[in-house]
This record gives structure tokens, C-alpha cells and sequence, in this order.
């Protein structure tokens, strides 16, 4: 479960970096 938990938590930093990177193309 702990590792669950790690993959699930690197997922949503990665996720955030791509949107952020979205954002910074737009601007």
C-alpha cells in the first residue's frame, strides 16, 4: 500500500509540473 501511495503522490507531481508547463507555453 505505502508504494501505492508513492506512485500515486509522483503521478499528481508530475501531472502538476505538465500543467504548469501548459501554462507557462500559453503565457
Amino acid at each position: 500500500m505505502a508504494t501505492r501511495k508513492k506512485t500515486q503522490s509522483i503521478g499528481k507531481k508530475l501531472l502538476k509540473l505538465r500543467r504548469d508547463k501548459k501554462l507557462t507555453l500559453k503565457h
